[in-house]
């Protein structure tokens, strides 16, 4: 019998253009390695050498994270902006009240109803001599 391996989920196959690396993650790399270069050169004549390595460091790590980071399978700049819109643009709670205009018809249609139903009267009578037993 003849078998064919399928690939599971072709949408996440991502086609390479240098080595193992996509086009997404060779222009991340770039931009991360061309930021380093410049902070360097910019960082070295006024402070140390390590400072100007961690500045480095600093500067690449949100490229590296856009070219190979993925989390919940979207692209690391889409989860930024939903993470931004959703914490600082978006209130988590509502700054108005939103009325009912049925509320104040339910309210005096169910008091009504209590009013007139003999069952209630008994069971708040019930409930008054319960009330006593317990004290």
């Amino acid at each position: 019998m003849i078998e064919i391996k399928i690939p599971k989920d072709i949408s996440k196959y991502e086609a390479k253009l240098i080595g193992p690396f996509s086009t997404r993650q060779t222009i991340c790399a770039a931009v991360a390695a061309g930021l380093c270069v410049l902070v360097y050169n910019v960082l070295k004549p006024i402070s140390d050498v390590n400072i100007a390595s961690a500045a480095c460091f600093v500067v690449a790590v949100p490229a590296v994270l856009m070219g190979w980071y993925k989390p919940y399978g979207m692209p690391f700049e889409k989860f930024f902006k939903n993470v931004f819109l959703t914490l600082f643009l978006a209130p988590t709670r509502r700054k108005y009240q939103i009325k009912n205009g049925y509320e104040i018809f339910e309210t005096i249609a169910t008091n009504e109803e209590n009013k007139n139903n003999p069952h209630t009267k008994k069971s708040k009578k019930k409930y008054k001599k319960s009330k006593k037993a317990f004290k």
